[in-house]
């Protein structure tokens, strides 16, 4: 497939699961193609969701969440995002273009604060003309839409990945119950240290999400 596009041919993909990269191992494919430079255009579907999903080159065997919009105020927003950064699966959610510089300000904060780094996707015009997705970190993206002020219009799709890497492991929903039943006893540090000593984890690692959560100022002990 990569030699073909690299000898400047197309190349269709399609699945007899259904939408490609949905449910079939199609993600291998798109996310090749993205590493080595290659625009993936997906076709129009059922709804942008299965869409953008067919075109991210995420691998979703834990499945995926839609959370519809992003709430409009910052407090909901602040507490909708660090409910979808705890989640082990995909999610993909929609925002307004008069919000979205100052949704991913916001997630940027909390990605700034996360345990494991957190990357996303950022889709509009999905399907038309001028049909938009870019990749990277929510600061990134912020900085991306800032260059040019034609890139805050229209719809967005927003698809936050999953986390990957020690980090994530370390922050599976047994360890977030953990670290939630202490905190609700203890001060965070403190929390922290007695579930890395009882799970064997990175007491850092553990400290620093549950900041996150709670939206907490760091304080070591």
């Amino acid at each position: 497939m990569l030699g073909h596009l690299a000898a400047g041919r197309r190349v269709a993909y399609v699945s007899d699961a259904g939408t490609p990269g949905i449910n079939d191992p199609g993600a291998v494919l798109v996310r090749a193609a993205r590493e080595a430079g290659h625009p993936v255009l997906p076709l129009p579907g059922a709804s942008s969701v299965t869409a953008v999903l067919s075109a991210s080159g995420l691998e979703l065997e834990t499945g995926y969440t839609f959370a519809g919009y992003v709430p409009a105020t910052k407090q909901q927003r602040l507490a909708f995002y660090r409910e979808q950064l705890a989640s082990p699966r995909a999610v993909v959610c929609f925002e307004t273009p008069h919000r979205i510089q100052q949704s991913l300000d916001d997630l940027a904060a909390l990605a700034a604060a996360s345990p494991a780094p957190v990357r996303m996707l950022l889709a509009k015009e999905l399907t038309k003309q001028f049909e938009t997705i870019a990749a990277g970190t929510p600061a990134e993206l912020l900085a991306w839409l800032a260059a040019d002020p034609k890139r805050a219009q229209g719809e967005f799709v927003l698809v936050l990945q999953p986390p990957a890497g020690a980090d994530a492991q370390a922050m599976d929903g047994q360890t977030q119950r953990w670290l939630l039943r202490l905190a609700r006893e203890l001060p965070a540090s403190r929390a922290a240290a007695v579930a890395a000593d009882m799970l064997g984890a990175d007491r850092k690692t553990l400290y620093r999400w549950l900041l996150a959560q709670t939206n907490s100022e760091p304080r070591e002990d």
